[in-house]
């Protein structure tokens, strides 16, 4: 007999695991990402997205539960300047949508 699936789709026994499901990216209301903050907001990083340039940032130190800041973006709006951990990194646009940032640690600069 085949066993359900987490989504409740049949599997068969052959395909059925006792593994939880991998992590998945936060609920599409919560989607917020670095490269939709301004210069000077900051946040936390909740959910990196390994599919794209994900295990590169991770390397540098982007991994879940690190504060980012944004420190400043180019003339153009591309590449941008992140504080995280100490350092200063240039990130593009392209590799800041795969950062998601937790909507409630979002903090605006001081003024």
């Amino acid at each position: 007999m085949p066993n359900p699936s987490p989504l409740g789709l049949a599997m068969p026994h052959a395909m059925a695991t006792d593994h939880p499901p991998p992590s998945r990216p936060p609920e599409p209301a919560s989607r917020l990402t670095l490269d939709a903050l301004w210069v000077g907001q900051s946040g936390s990083i909740c959910h990196i997205d390994v599919d794209s340039a994900g295990p590169r940032l991770m390397e540098m130190g982007l991994v879940p539960g690190t504060l980012v800041r944004v420190v400043r973006l180019a003339p153009l709006g591309d590449p941008m300047d992140v504080a995280v951990r100490g350092y200063h990194l240039s990130l593009r646009k392209s590799e800041a949508r795969s950062v998601f940032i937790d909507p409630g640690s979002l903090q605006d600069a001081p003024r």
